[in-house]
């Protein structure tokens, strides 16, 4: 019984199974929100450069890759 539960606890069988476990959810289709949050200082002594990247950020894509 012993040769069992070392046989399943090596390294190499570690690895193998991990490696089986990472790479499952890869193939299937999966969609993953990301969000992106900026903080910017649009009022006070920062506000001449906040403003114009605000507007820039304004400008970025709501959504990227085609979905």
């Amino acid at each position: 019984m012993r040769g069992l539960t070392s046989r399943w606890t090596s390294p190499r069988s570690m690895l193998l199974v991990s490696a089986a476990l990472i790479a499952s959810p890869a193939q299937a289709d999966i969609n993953i929100n990301i969000n992106i949050g900026v903080v910017l200082s649009l009022t006070g002594p920062g506000a001449s450069l906040s403003i114009p990247e605000n507007d820039t950020i304004k400008m970025w894509p709501t959504m990227m890759g085609g979905g």
